[in-house]
């Protein structure tokens, strides 16, 4: 990580430190450098003294932070090349910030910048004050701000316990050389980390597992683990209690989260499934404003046009079916994108856990073939069935095929089937969710299909049998398709 070189400068009566913080591109924020300047701290056994820098200055197109001569090394640095015991180390680092005053580290989120974290070599520790810190962070580049402080702020995470969970990603840096919400996917994907107990099954079960339930944990039990009566800094302490058991962990320091993954099927299981669903979601979210436009106007619709609490009392049009009759008609509705049809023999409080995917694809077709004249939606069993053939541009696959059902208990069946839908270009070099215009042609599109078990149970306690339940027993990634596609000719114009 080639960032905030430390260099020193002689002169005839003086010795320097001075570091470079970025490039020297135009003139820094005036109420950045007005004032009194703010002190830092060097810590050393648990004592504190106060430590001021001397200026910050311009040199052939480089910015430097200049002060007395002091030998540091910056915070990444040092914690990669000692990597082997990460407890003691960032243990060192936390009982230092618990002693220095509480405001020190209080930010709007609770996060700090790794930046100003330096080791001196003598053994003590240098911190930098915040104001010093936001000229730094004006002056870095994009790439530099993300690898020391973006990478590391995630979102439902109360303040109070914001430095508690960004050492725990610290731990779990030290011993992948990766952050834990580093990937693009796995913010897509709800903010699921992979498992450092799944990376390094091997080592320290005890601290792996505590590390993951830590990252995981719900604003909830975040509140109710540490006080919001303390300063963020201060509730560090747990921190250092919690991980005070585990001084005996080592880390191989040849071993990285790309090493680690290389022969690890349940890792690689793992991020097969993530990307699946990162890529539906972020394929979704590239319909943009029209999605969630048509959407709500397809919910308005159907609240004005629909007597809900008399079709509520009225036996579903699947009353008289077997139980298994049911189950197929809810596969058979999911190819019809019809969400009423799904949930229509759903008993009371069941979920369709698919309920918003399907409603959002149904809307969208149905403006599509206002404005096109023709259904963008194609049921994989009909594309199987023709052999697979090329289809209209713009188009997608979506649903599910193959479908078989099976009792294996009392009221509770299994459906098997296979689950088609439309997956982001893996040759893609960038998301075009943020940056693209959209009008972008290809000439294929692609599909994941996964094989997917979910188990219905079913209830007869109104005298025609309802689902009861539905859960999701397995979803193991088959296949990508791409598939060619074609423009459709004498297409509609738009409507104005």
């Amino acid at each position: 990580m080639d960032s905030f070189i430390v260099s020193r400068i002689e002169s005839a009566s003086t010795i320097t430190t001075r570091i470079c913080i970025g490039e020297a591109s135009g003139e820094m924020p005036r109420h950045l450098m007005l004032g009194q300047k703010e002190c830092g701290y060097i810590v050393s056994d648990m004592v504190a003294r106060q430590w001021f820098y001397d200026n910050i200055v311009d040199r052939n197109g480089k910015r430097y932070l200049v002060f007395n001569q002091l030998e540091v090394v910056p915070f990444f640095e040092y914690l990669i090349s000692n990597r082997s015991r990460p407890v003691d180390l960032l243990g060192k680092i936390a009982e230092a910030m618990t002693i220095l005053p509480a405001d020190f580290f209080q930010t709007q989120n609770g996060f700090i910048e790794a930046w100003r974290i330096f080791f001196v070599t003598d053994g003590s520790l240098l911190f930098l004050p915040k104001m010093l810190s936001d000229i730094i962070s004006v002056t870095v580049d994009d790439d530099v701000r993300y690898a020391w402080y973006g990478r590391f702020v995630k979102s439902q995470v109360e303040v109070p316990f914001a430095l508690c969970h960004q050492f725990t990603q610290f731990l779990y840096y030290a011993c992948t050389l990766e952050a834990p919400y580093e990937s693009r996917q796995v913010r897509e994907d709800a903010w699921r980390h992979m498992p450092l107990s799944t990376i390094l099954p091997d080592v320290h079960q005890e601290c792996t597992k505590w590390v993951d339930s830590t990252l995981s944990m719900n604003p909830r039990m975040q509140r109710e683990t540490v006080s919001a009566a303390y300063a963020t800094a201060q509730n560090l302490q747990w921190w250092i209690q919690q991980t005070k058991t585990f001084h005996e962990l080592h880390i191989d320091s040849s071993v990285s989260s790309a090493t680690a993954l290389e022969h690890n099927d349940k890792a690689v299981t793992f991020l097969k499934k993530q990307s699946i669903r990162a890529s539906r979601r972020a394929f979704l979210r590239k319909r943009g404003a029209l999605i969630i436009t048509v959407s709500l106007i397809g919910a308005a619709v159907v609240l004005i046009s629909g007597n809900l609490i008399s079709q509520a009392l009225k036996p579903p049009y699947t009353a008289g079916m077997s139980a298994e009759q049911v189950i197929r008609e809810f596969f058979e509705s999911w190819n019809k994108l019809d969400v009423s049809a799904m949930s229509a023999s759903l008993a009371r409080k069941v979920k369709n856990p698919y309920d918003t995917e399907v409603s959002t694809l149904f809307v969208n077709s149905k403006v599509r073939m206002a404005y096109e004249g023709m259904n963008t939606i194609i049921r994989p069993d009909e594309w199987l069935a023709s052999g697979k053939p090329d289809v209209p541009v713009s188009s997608m696959i979506y649903g599910v095929s193959d479908v078989a059902i099976t009792p294996v208990g009392m009221n509770v069946y299994q459906g098997r089937f296979r689950f088609f839908v439309p997956y982001q270009d893996p040759s893609e070099e960038s998301d075009l969710t943020f940056n693209a215009t959209g009008t972008n042609q290809v000439d294929s599109i692609w599909v994941s299909e996964s094989s997917v078990v979910l188990e219905f149970g079913v209830t007869d306690s109104k005298g025609y049998w309802q689902i009861s339940s539905i859960k999701e027993i397995s979803n193991e990634p088959v296949a990508l398709h791409q598939v060619s596609t074609f423009v459709r000719q004498n297409i509609p114009s738009q409507i104005l």
